[in-house]
């Protein structure tokens, strides 16, 4: 079996790359509306973030600042947009992209029998918590691309 500390830092290094990718996708972005949206869905991020180290914490695990090596791959892609100009469109693609990412994690980890029942319960809490930020990003692609 997993321990909850396998199943829950994973979530915790997408959610440090999330909270930088978000926060510079922001900056790149020409629309204020998009901006704004995007700052929305990173402070729930940061929030969440908060929630699953102080969990860790509680099973001895030390926090990560690190991130993961997909997060390196999402700071290359808006680094090499921020050389090209600011743009909302891929902004928000990027952070829906990366709201899917954890969605996805998040149910791997909740469908997967391996996973302890300690962190099982506390992602299938953290699960529709995520929706909301995701629909918003989502909306705002479908938005961008008609």
């Amino acid at each position: 079996m997993q321990t909850d500390a396998h199943a829950l830092a994973p979530i915790a290094s997408i959610l440090v790359d999330q909270v930088r990718l978000y926060n510079k996708a922001a900056e790149l972005s020409d629309d204020t509306q998009a901006a704004s949206a995007i700052r929305g869905v990173e402070q729930e991020r940061r929030q969440l973030l908060g929630e699953v180290e102080q969990e860790l914490t509680s099973l001895g695990v030390t926090k990560d600042t690190h991130g993961t090596f997909l997060g390196a791959g999402h700071k290359a892609f808006l680094q090499a947009r921020a050389a090209l100009g600011n743009d909302s469109k891929s902004a928000v693609e990027e952070v829906e992209r990366g709201e899917d990412y954890l969605r996805d994690e998040i149910r791997k980890r909740v469908a997967d029998a391996d996973t302890a029942p300690r962190a099982k319960a506390f992602l299938t809490a953290v699960l529709p918590r995520i929706k909301p930020g995701h629909d918003t990003m989502s909306a705002l692609k479908k938005q961008y691309n008609s």
